[in-house]
């Protein structure tokens, strides 16, 4: 008997389509949201230009998203024929030099992941939520 109420119960399951896990607000999380709850470290939006430096080559743009373990660069112009791994100076405005290397590129740009160690980190850390905070009062 309860054999059979188990194969009807995953019978059940089987048919019925999984559904995205809802959040607080009613909406329904999606992949990034839960990619994102994987992350080491928050991330913040902000709009600053950039440049980043890894061998003789030197791609400017802005950065748009930043946190203690990295960075999304927008660039410029196309980021050709950069080698997978490849070491990054990142200059940020208003900020102190970053260095990391290449996590991976997309349609306009590239992610830089930092090489910092836990004190970095924090100093890292402030800026952004100084400069977040910054951004936030200018919108208000």
């Amino acid at each position: 008997m309860l054999d059979a109420r188990c194969d009807a119960g995953m019978k059940n399951a089987r048919s019925t389509p999984p559904t995205a896990p809802r959040l607080a607000g009613g909406g329904e999380r999606t992949a990034m949201d839960q990619d994102a709850n994987k992350r080491r470290h928050a991330r913040r939006a902000i709009s600053r230009p950039a440049r980043a430096v890894t061998g003789a080559r030197e791609l400017t743009g802005a950065v748009t998203d930043l946190s203690a373990g990295g960075a999304a660069l927008h660039l410029d112009s196309p980021a050709e024929n950069l080698d997978e791994d490849a070491l990054i100076d990142l200059y940020i405005e208003d900020l102190d030099p970053l260095s990391g290397h290449l996590a991976r590129t997309f349609e306009d740009g590239i992610a830089v992941e930092f090489d910092l160690d836990e004190a970095e980190e924090d100093r890292l850390l402030a800026e952004v939520m100084e400069m977040h905070n910054a951004m936030r009062a200018e919108d208000r």
